[in-house]
C-alpha cells in the first residue's frame, strides 16, 4: 500500500480534515513527505518555519515513543503555537517513527479548530497506519 493510501485512509477513518507523514532528511528535516488534505483544509507543506526539534509534542514524542493523543492542542505538551493559530487544528493524534531508537518521522492526524474526545477505533486506525507506514518504508530501504 503506497504512503498516499496509508494517509488517505487513515483520514477517513479518524474524521478529520488532514493527516501527514514528516520524515528526517538531510537538508529540510521533518518536512512533509505525504498528506492527505479533506476539504478546506491548507496544506503544510514547504518548509518548518521553526525548528520542529525543539518543539514540547517532537520532545515529548522523542522522550515517551508512544502515541500522544491530544483532545486540545492547548494542553501540555505544547505544539506549536501556528498549529492552532495559523492552520486551525483545535485537537490531534501524533504517532513516531523510530529508527534505533530515534525518532525519523512524525504521522499527524489533525482535527479542525475544535477540542474532540478521540475513540479506542481511532487510535486503533492510527496504530495501523504506523504500523502501515513502518512497513512500506522498510520495503523501500531494503529495495
Amino acid at each position: 500500500m503506497s504512503l498516499q493510501s496509508i494517509l488517505d485512509k487513515l483520514r477517513e477513518e479518524t474524521s478529520v480534515f488532514r493527516t501527514t507523514l514528516r520524515l528526517e532528511a538531510e537538508v529540510d528535516d521533518f518536512s512533509i513527505a505525504v498528506e492527505s488534505l479533506g476539504d478546506g483544509a491548507a496544506s503544510l507543506k514547504g518548509p518548518v518555519p521553526f525548528d520542529l526539534r525543539q518543539t514540547d509534542t517532537f520532545r515529548w514524542l522523542e522522550d515517551e515513543q508512544r502515541l500522544l493523543v491530544q483532545s486540545d492542542v492547548r494542553e501540555e505538551p505544547s505544539p506549536p503555537p501556528e498549529l492552532l493559530e495559523v492552520y486551525g487544528v483545535g485537537s490531534q493524534m501524533l504517532s513516531g517513527l523510530f529508527a534505533d531508537g530515534r525518532l525519523v518521522g512524525i504521522i499527524s492526524v489533525h482535527h479542525a479548530a475544535t477540542t474532540r474526545e478521540w475513540s479506542d477505533e481511532e487510535i486503533a486506525a492510527l496504530e495501523r497506519a504506523t504500523t502501515a507506514v513502518d512497513a512500506e518504508l522498510a520495503r523501500r530501504r531494503d529495495g
